[in-house]
Parts: structure tokens; sequence; C-alpha cells
């Protein structure tokens, strides 16, 4: 699994505690620091998944108008429904029995971030946000 450092570490304390010995090395922890997800060595995070969709979308422009609807067709497409790497479903299941306290430990896999679900929901729902102001 790939150690990652303190990102969605919301506990305090436990963050003090697991940066504690490598204080001296930060960029190097020997475990998973993350409450919600681990991912095998190499493979990318949610956050670098949305960072491509968006800067392939951005290359793809057939002109020089910046298209946002582009950029959300390539999120729906990317991180939407029959995405076998983020499964919604999956992801409300793992989160319901980790609030009845079910789990102990994050889910190996790629982790399904709140900024995508929300995206995700307000596109179906016809909504587009765009700096900061909601358009319908």
């Amino acid at each position: 699994m790939l150690p990652r450092g303190p990102s969605l570490v919301y506990d305090n304390n436990a963050l003090q505690s697991h940066i504690k010995d490598v204080w001296d090395t930060p960029e190097f922890f020997p475990k998973s620091m993350s409450p919600f997800y681990s991912l095998p060595t190499g493979e990318n995070s949610c956050y670098w998944d949305l960072a491509e969709t968006s800067l392939d979308a951005l290359t793809n422009f057939k002109s020089s108008q910046y298209n946002y609807k582009m950029i959300c067709d390539a999120i729906v497409k990317n991180f939407g429904p029959g995405n076998p790497n983020y499964d919604m479903d999956a992801r409300q299941v793992y989160m319901e029995k980790r609030r009845r306290g079910a789990i102990d430990g994050p889910i190996v896999g790629k982790w399904f971030q709140g900024a995508i679900i929300e995206c995700l929901a307000n596109y179906k729902n016809g909504m587009a946000l765009s700096h900061l102001v909601v358009q319908k």
C-alpha cells in the first residue's frame, strides 16, 4: 500500500501521533494515515484523476473559448455511473457502516471524494457551478 500522508486526518491527536516519529522526513510515512482510503503503490488517487480529467478536457477544446460543459461532461464520464473505480453505491454502504462503527480502518481503493459527488449531483439536476455562483 502506498503510504498516504496526513490528508484527510481531521483528528489532531491522531495526526500528532502519526507524525511524531517522522518529523524530519515528512515525505516518507511508514504507513497510510488516511482514515478513509489506501491505494496500492503507483496507483493515482481521485485527486489526480480529477486533475487529469479536467486537463484532458481543457486540451480537447476545439475553439479558443472556455467550455465549462465539456469539463462537466468529462467528469460525468470519468466518475459517473458505470465507472468501476468510482462506485457511488459501494461508497454509500461503506460510509453507513463507518457511521455505525462497523468498519475499522480505511477502504482499499480510490476514495470517492465529496466535491466530485456534489458535482455529479448538481450536474444531474441541471445545475452548474461556475465562478462560485450556482447557475440553473
